[in-house]
C-alpha cells in the first residue's frame, strides 16, 4: 500500500551543524564559606556561643521551623535595591572595542603607543634540582626544575582560590628569604592516636551533644507528645506514649545516619513534624470507623497503622534512592510545597490551642466551640497565656538574633512557673494540675517502653488499616519532598560539596522502615538542628553516636517528667511552630510570587484548614498539574516566523536564479516550533497561522507553502496532532502546501501524527515531509524554478510563432521596453493564470528575469562570432550574469587558460586547506561542499548546480577548510593558480584588469555565499 505522504532525505554523507554548547560556569568557594576557623595553624571547633554567636544573621533561622524556615531567607528591601544590573550588548561591545588592543599593540596601555627599539629578553638557563638531594615527599614537586617556581612573585593562595584558612590539608610553606631556587617545604599537622580519638575526644563532643539533647527535648514536648490527638477521650492518656514513640524514632535514625548511613557525619534526625497531622487524620477515620469497638481495639489499630505508614514510608525512600530518581522530586512545584507547609502551620496553631485549652473532640467552627474558649474566663486563659507566651518569644526574636534564645526562654518560663506555684498561696501542683495547668502525672509502675503494650495485634482492624492507605501514602508523598530540600541546604552550610541525594534516600529508607518495624514514627535529617550540632563541635559520627546515647538516657526518664511540664510551656512551642511556618508560607512569600502562585499558596491552607491534609494534598498535586499545564501553555512554542526571502537553502545557484527565488521568496513561509506541543499550547500554534491566513493579510502577502520546522520540538501529544489536522484543513482551503520539516519516518512526532490520521488527506495534496528545514527550503525553490520552467516553454511557443516574420536588432530592443510590457506580451496567455495575488507575483517575477535574459541574449548576438561559440566563453558569458559588465571580447582573453576537467562520481577534486588555489566553472553535474568546522564532527553543507563559478584566486589554505565532491559525473572549467599566472606574464596591464575583474566576481559570489549561509544557520540552526 503506497504512503501518502512523502519523505525526503539527504544522502547519507551529509549531517547537519549542532549547535555550539555554551561554557558551564564555574563558582568557586572562597574562605567565607568555611565553617571553622583557625588558630595558629591548627583547627579547632567552635563552642556553643561560638556556634551561636557566628552563625549567619538570618532572623528567620531558629529552632522553632526545621526544615522550611531557614531556607526561606526574606532580604529586605534595601537589599534588593542591589540587584545586579543586566548589561546591554552595546555596553559589551564598547568594552571588547576597548581590548582590541590587548595582544596585538606592545604594552598595557593605550599611551604607550610610540615606537620603542626591541628590548632583548633575558632567558636564564633551566636550573634542574638535585633529584637525590630534594627531600619532598611530594613526587610531583620533587623532581621539577627550579625555575618553575624559583622565581614566581610571592602570592597568597586566597587570591587565586587555591586554599583557605580553613583547609584540613598540608600546606607549602616558603621563607621569602631564603634561596629562591630551594624547592618548598612541607609543614606536616601532627595525627591524633587512636587512643586519643577513643578516650578524649569524647570529651570535646560533650557540649555538643548537650546542645542536641536540648533540641531533642524541646521537639519531644512540641511534636511527640502531640502525636496523638490527646484533646480526643480515647487518646487523652497517649501523650507519655507519643513522648517515647517520638524519643525512639530519633535514636533509630541517629545510629542510621551516624554509623555510616548517611555522608553527614553529625546529622540529627527527628520526626516529620509535618506528618502529624495525617496521624490525626488516621486516628479519627479510624476511631469514627470502629465507633462500636473497644478502646483498645482502635488505639491498637491506630499505633499499627503510625508504624506501618513508617515502613511504607521507608521503602519508598529506598527504592527513590536506588533506582537514583531522587531528581525527580526536585520537579513538583515549590509554591505547591509551601502552601502545604503553611497548611500544617495552620493544624498546629489549632492543635496549641486543643491542648492548651483541653478542648475535646478537636477544633470546630461552630457557636460551641466559641462559647468554650470564650466565655470561661480559666480555659480563655489557658490557651492564651501560652499565645501571649509564644508572640512575646517573636517580639524578642526579632531583636535578639541567637538561636539559644529559644531554649533558655522556655526554661525560664518552666522555671517561672513553678516559682509561681510555690510562692502563691492555696495553690499546689496537684491543683494547678485538676485547673488543667499542669499535664497529669504519669503512673509510676508506666516505663518508657509502655507503648509497646499498646500494640496489641489480635485486635488490630487490618481491613480498616488498608483502608488508610491513600492517607499514608499523602503522608509518605509529603515525606519524601524534605531530602532533596534539606540535604542540599545542609551541604551548602556545613562545607560539604560532594553530596549524594539517593544515597541520602537509601538513609532514610533504612531509618523510617527500621523504625516502623521497631514501632516507630518518620523521621527525617533535620537541617536547622543539624546545622547548630555540626557547628558545636559536634562533627564527628562518634558525637552522633552520644547524641543517640544521651536521648535513650531522656526517654527512659521521659513520662515521669510530663507531669511536672507546665501546659503552656508546651503550648506556646506549638503556636511558636505553627506561627513560623504560617509565616512562612503566607508573609515570606507575598510580593515574591506571581498573584496565582501565592493564590495557590491560600487555597491549600484554606483547604487544610476546612478540610483535612488529604484534601489539602489532593487539592496541591491537582493544582501542580494545572500550573504546569498554565506554565507550559504560556510558554511561546513557535520560536519564530521567517520568510523564503530570508531563508534560504544552502544550494549556490546562478545569480539571476537567486535574483527570481529572492522575488518570490515571500511565498514560502516558515514557523519554527519548540519545546513540548500538547493540549495547551497548540492553541498558541493555530492562532500563529490562522493570524498568517487572515484575508487582509493573504491578499498582501499570499502563501504557497507553509513550513512546519519540527527541529526543537520534544514531545507532541494527541491533542497537539489534532491540531495539526486543523491547521491542514485552513492550508487546504488556501490552496497553500502544508510542509513539515526535520522530522523522520520513524520518530515519535511523525508516528504522532500518522496515528491522527493527518496523513489520510484524501484528494488534497499530499504533505510533504522533510528530515531538515533546508531541504524544505530546497523542494520549495526548486518548485518555483518548475513554474518559471511552464513560463519560459509558453514564451519558446510565442516566439517560435512570430519567428516567422524577422525583425532587425533595433526593433527587437525597442521591444523590450519594460518588465511588466514585455511580460503582458510575452506570457500572455500564461498571464491568465495571474489571476490571484499569488500568481501575479509568480509572474511577475518570471517576466523580471526573462525580460533581463533577453536584454542580455540581445547584447550578446550583436557581437556573435565564431570566437564566442567557443568553450568556455559562452559558459562564462552566462555564468557572470549579474556578477559582470564585461562583455564576450573582454573574457575572451582568459578563457584559454581554463582547463576542461571531467570528474568522477563521489570524487574530492579540490581542498583548500591541501590544494593550490583554483577558481572553477561548472558545466554539466552537481558538486558538494563542505565547510569543515574546528570541532570534530561540525559540518555544514551545500550544493553547488552548473552554471555557477566557485574556488580562490589566492591562498585560501589559512581559513576554514571546505572540500568539494562530486555527487554526479561533472564537467567543470578550471583556472589554476599556474595558469593565472601565466595570464599575468602573457597579458601584462590587461592580465591585471582581468585579474582584478576577477577578484570582483568572486567577492560577490562570496558575498551571497556569506548571507546564504549565515540566514541558513540562524534560522536553520
Amino acid at each position: 500500500m503506497s504512503s501518502p505522504f512523502h519523505t525526503h532525505h539527504a544522502d547519507a554523507g551529509i549531517s547537519k551543524l549542532s549547535s555550539a554548547t555554551p561554557e558551564a560556569e564555574l563558582h568557586t568557594f572562597g574562605p567565607d564559606d568555611q565553617t571553622q576557623t583557625q588558630t595558629q595553624g591548627r583547627t579547632r571547633n567552635y563552642s556553643i556561643s561560638e556556634a551561636f554567636s557566628t552563625h549567619n544573621n538570618n532572623s528567620s533561622f531558629d529552632i522553632g521551623g526545621r526544615s522550611y524556615v531557614s531556607m526561606s531567607y526574606r532580604p529586605s528591601l534595601l537589599a534588593n535595591m542591589n540587584f545586579p544590573q543586566v548589561n546591554s550588548g552595546a555596553e559589551v561591545h564598547e568594552e571588547t572595542a576597548d581590548l582590541a588592543n590587548i595582544g596585538v599593540l606592545d604594552g598595557s596601555d593605550e599611551d604607550n603607543l610610540e615606537d620603542k627599539p626591541p628590548q632583548p629578553v633575558d632567558i636564564d638557563p633551566p636550573a634542574f634540582s638535585d633529584p637525590t638531594s630534594d627531600e619532598s615527599t611530594t613526587p610531583l614537586l620533587g623532581n621539577l626544575p627550579s625555575r618553575y617556581y624559583g622565581h614566581l612573585p610571592s602570592i597568597d593562595e586566597s587570591e587565586i582560590g587555591l586554599g583557605s584558612p580553613g583547609d584540613d590539608y598540608h600546606r607549602f610553606t616558603q621563607n621569602p628569604t631564603s634561596n629562591q631556587s630551594q624547592p618548598p617545604t612541607l609543614e606536616k599537622q601532627p595525627q591524633p592516636s587512636k587512643l586519643h580519638h577513643y578516650l578524649l575526644q569524647p570529651f570535646h563532643f560533650i557540649p555538643g551533644v548537650f546542645l542536641g539533647t536540648l533540641l531533642n527535648i524541646l521537639d519531644g514536648l512540641s511534636y511527640g507528645m502531640i502525636m496523638f490527638p490527646i484533646g480526643d477521650a480515647i487518646f487523652a492518656q497517649l501523650a507519655p506514649a507519643g513522648l517515647s514513640m517520638f524519643y525512639m524514632s530519633c535514636i533509630v535514625s541517629q545510629l542510621v545516619y551516624s554509623l555510616g548511613g548517611s555522608a553527614f557525619r553529625a546529622g540529627i534526625g527527628s520526626e516529620m513534624i509535618e506528618v502529624t497531622p495525617f496521624f490525626h487524620t488516621m486516628a479519627g477515620a479510624i476511631a469514627k470507623e470502629l465507633a462500636d469497638s473497644s478502646d483498645d481495639a482502635i488505639i491498637a489499630t491506630t499505633i499499627v497503622s503510625y508504624a506501618a505508614s513508617s515502613i511504607v514510608t521507608g521503602l519508598v525512600f529506598f527504592l527513590l534512592g536506588k533506582l537514583r530518581l531522587g531528581i525527580l522530586v526536585g520537579f513538583f512545584p515549590r509554591h505547591i510545597l509551601v502552601g502545604c507547609i503553611g497548611g500544617v502551620g495552620y493544624f498546629l496553631v489549632a492543635t496549641g490551642v486543643e491542648v492548651s485549652s483541653r478542648l475535646e473532640g478537636g477544633l470546630s467552627y461552630n457557636f460551641e466551640t466559641f462559647k468554650y474558649l470564650f466565655y470561661d474566663h480559666i480555659t480563655f486563659l489557658e490557651w492564651t497565656v501560652p499565645l501571649a507566651l509564644a508572640a512575646v518569644l517573636v517580639v524578642l526574636q526579632h531583636r535578639f538574633h541567637n538561636s539559644l534564645l529559644v531554649p533558655l526562654y522556655f526554661i525560664f518560663v518552666f522555671i517561672a512557673f513553678h516559682l509561681t506555684v510555690a510562692v502563691v498561696p492555696q495553690w499546689s501542683l496537684n491543683t494547678a494540675r485538676d485547673a488543667g495547668w499542669v499535664f497529669p502525672l504519669v503512673e509510676d509502675n508506666e516505663p518508657w517502653y509502655g507503648f509497646y503494650s499498646l500494640y496489641k495485634f489480635g485486635l488490630v482492624d487490618w481491613v480498616c488499616i488498608l483502608r488508610q492507605l491513600p492517607t499514608m501514602l499523602a503522608l509518605t508523598f509529603f515525606g519524601i519532598l524534605h531530602v532533596p530540600i534539606n540535604v542540599p541546604a545542609l551541604a551548602v552550610s556545613v562545607g560539604i560539596d560532594d553530596i549524594d541525594v539517593d544515597r541520602e534516600l537509601v538513609a532514610h529508607g533504612y531509618s523510617n522502615a527500621i523504625s516502623g518495624l521497631v514501632g516507630s514514627i518518620q523521621n527525617y535529617l533535620v537541617y536547622t538542628n543539624s546545622v547548630l550540632f555540626i557547628r558545636a563541635g559536634a562533627d564527628d559520627r562518634l558525637a552522633g553516636v552520644m547524641l543517640a546515647i544521651a536521648t535513650a538516657a531522656v526517654m527512659m526518664v521521659g513520662p515521669v517528667v510530663i507531669g511536672y511540664i507546665p501546659v503552656c510551656v508546651v503550648g506556646a512551642l506549638i503556636y511558636l511552630l505553627g506561627y513560623e511556618l504560617l509565616k512562612e508560607a503566607l508573609y515570606d512569600t507575598w510580593g515574591r510570587l506571581r498573584k496565582v502562585e501565592y493564590t495557590t499558596i491560600v487555597i491549600i491552607v484554606v483547604t487544610m484548614g476546612a478540610v483535612d491534609f488529604v484534601a489539602g494534598i489532593g487539592v496541591g498535586i491537582l493544582l501542580a498539574c494545572l500550573s504546569f499545564v498554565v506554565e507550559a501553555g504560556r510558554t511561546p512554542v513557535v520560536e519564530g516566523i521567517y520568510t523564503g526571502s530570508v531563508a534560504r537553502s544552502t544550494v549556490m545557484r546562478h545569480p539571476k536564479q537567486q535574483e527570481f527565488i529572492k522575488h518570490v521568496g515571500d511565498q514560502i513561509y516558515i514557523i519554527k516550533l519548540q519545546g513540548s506541543l500538547f493540549f495547551g499550547s497548540i492553541g498558541g500554534v493555530e492562532k500563529v497561522i490562522k493570524n498568517l491566513f487572515e484575508e487582509e493579510k493573504f491578499s498582501v502577502n499570499p502563501i504557497t507553502y507553509l513550513i512546519i520546522d519540527m527541529k526543537g520540538v520534544i514531545s507532541l501529544d494527541f491533542s497537539a496532532a489534532e491540531g495539526f489536522r486543523r491547521i491542514l484543513n485552513l492550508a487546504n482551503t488556501f490552496k497553500t502546501q502544508l510542509i513539515i520539516s526535520s522530522v523522520s519516518e520513524t520518530d515519535d512526532i511523525t508516528q504522532g501524527l500518522r496515528d491522527a490520521g493527518l496523513f489520510d488527506n484524501g484528494t488534497n495534496a499530499p504533505i510533504e515531509l522533510f528530515s531538515s528545514l533546508n531541504y524544505a527550503l530546497e523542494w520549495c525553490e526548486n518548485s518555483f524554478l518548475k513554474t518559471y520552467k511552464k513560463l519560459k516553454k509558453t514564451e519558446v511557443s510565442t516566439h517560435s510563432q512570430s519567428k516567422s516574420v524577422p525583425a532587425s536588432t533595433s526593433n527587437r530592443q525597442s521591444q523590450f521596453q519594460s518588465p511588466s510590457s514585455f511580460g503582458a506580451r510575452l506570457f500572455g496567455r500564461a498571464g491568465e493564470l495571474g489571476t490571484t495575488p499569488r500568481s501575479s507575483q509568480v509572474l511577475q517575477a518570471a517576466s523580471r528575469t526573462v525580460y533581463d535574459e533577453h536584454k542580455t541574449q540581445s547584447k550578446f548576438e550583436s557581437t556573435k562570432n565564431s570566437l564566442f561559440q567557443k568553450q568556455p566563453l559562452s559558459l562564462m558569458m552566462i555564468t557572470f550574469q549579474g556578477l559582470s559588465n564585461k562583455d564576450a571580447e573582454f573574457w575572451a582573453k582568459v578563457a584559454p587558460y581554463f582547463i576542461k576537467e571531467k570528474i568522477p562520481e563521489n570524487y574530492e577534486f579540490y581542498n583548500t586547506k591541501n590544494d593550490e588555489p583554483a577558481f572553477f566553472i561548472v558545466e554539466s553535474g552537481l558538486i558538494r561542499a563542505v565547510i569543515k568546522f574546528e570541532s570534530e564532527g561540525r559540518e555544514l553543507h551545500s550544493s553547488i548546480l552548473p552554471l555557477v563559478a566557485f574556488g580562490d584566486l589566492d591562498d585560501a589554505s589559512e581559513y576554514r577548510q571546505i572540500t568539494y565532491t562530486t555527487v554526479s559525473d561533472s564537467l567543470v572549467w578550471k583556472l589554476s593558480k599556474a595558469k593565472l599566472q601565466e595570464m599575468l606574464e602573457k597579458n601584462g596591464s590587461v592580465g591585471q584588469e582581468l585579474y582584478h575583474e576577477l577578484l570582483e566576481v568572486e567577492a560577490k559570489l562570496i558575498r551571497g555565499r556569506f548571507d546564504t549561509m549565515t540566514a541558513n544557520l540562524i534560522i536553520a540552526g
